[in-house]
């Protein structure tokens, strides 16, 4: 199947998803409905996307309250420090203030823009994804290739990997390196959240 297919086909899942999550408005008082136009602006909006350097620059900084939420499953090889797991519905039944940071990824975007845009149509508005997932993160920060990053920018980069505890790849390894479990694990905490009214 054609990525363009499966794109397609996803967008009609996630179009299925947010109908049954929608319900029936008369039966239930407090349900958020959506005219189709509304509906249909939200959907063709650009998805928010967070690349994977800023996101590591993000965590380091460590300067507002946020959830980061890996939605690969309990099961993967690596989870980015500070995550929290979910399943999709999972995280739908938490009860996190709308005003509130999101960051969702999964091990490339899908599952990720599926739940992108259930929230959205639950009025979040501090949603991004990790754009290219768990795999643009283990290529931009966990395993860099030095012949991808300008010399301007080498030092920082150097910085970033060695502190969530990856290393430069060797070109002559480029292809044969994977991303498994073997990265020390980094002493990160979230910040702590500060409640300011609403």
């Amino acid at each position: 199947m054609s990525n363009s297919l499966k794109l397609l086909a996803g967008s009609f899942l996630v179009l299925g998803i947010c109908i049954l999550a929608l319900g029936e408005p008369e039966n239930d008082p407090d349900s958020l409905t959506l005219t189709f136009s509304e509906f249909d602006e939200i959907v063709k909006a650009p998805v928010e996307k967070i690349d994977a350097i800023a996101l590591a620059e993000f965590l380091i900084a460590q300067k507002e309250h946020y959830n980061l939420i890996d939605l690969q499953g309990e099961s993967a090889n690596y989870h980015i420090p500070t995550s929290d797991t979910h399943t999709i519905q999972s995280f739908l039944d938490k009860d996190i203030p709308i005003n509130e940071s999101i960051i969702l990824y999964s091990e490339t975007e899908t599952k990720a823009i599926q739940l992108y845009y259930l929230l959205l149509i639950r009025g979040y508005f501090k949603v991004k994804v990790l754009a290219g997932g768990v795999m643009a993160w283990n290529q931009a920060v966990l395993q860099p290739s030095r012949s991808s990053i300008s010399e301007d920018s080498l030092s920082r980069r150097k910085e970033i990997t060695a502190f969530f505890g990856g290393s430069f790849r060797d070109i002559s390894t480029e292809a044969s390196n994977d991303t498994g479990s073997y990265f020390k694990p980094v002493a990160l905490k979230k910040k702590n959240k500060k409640h300011k009214g609403c």
